[in-house]
């Protein structure tokens, strides 16, 4: 078996309120790492979030839909339980890939 060493993800911080006007700013950053270095996966980190509306699950499913695109694996990362929560009830959980736990520092 070959072991072929992958890169890591981007990670893209996000701010306390993952709301309609700070995931616009998300998502210009969201496609121009895209653009700009084409990863195999893009990680969103929720580790300052404590909140999310409406908006912003919408601005979450185009990042998403933006990363499919280009063969780009967009992960949700230090989501707090409340999120967690509050995306599954929203039905994004079979959408959007969340992880829960807390990835290896790099």
């Amino acid at each position: 078996m070959l072991d072929v060493p992958t890169a890591p993800a981007l990670v893209v911080p996000l701010g306390t309120a993952v709301n309609g006007p700070h995931l616009r700013t998300v998502h210009r950053q969201v496609i121009d790492v895209l653009r700009r270095h084409r990863p195999a996966r893009m990680d969103l980190d929720f580790s300052r979030s404590v909140a999310i509306d409406a908006a912003g699950m919408r601005g979450l499913r185009l990042c998403r839909a933006d990363a499919a695109q280009l063969d780009c694996r967009l992960v949700l990362v230090r989501t707090s339980l409340l999120i967690r929560s509050l995306l599954e009830a929203a039905g994004l959980g079979a959408q959007i890939d969340v992880a829960t736990a807390t990835p290896a520092a790099s």
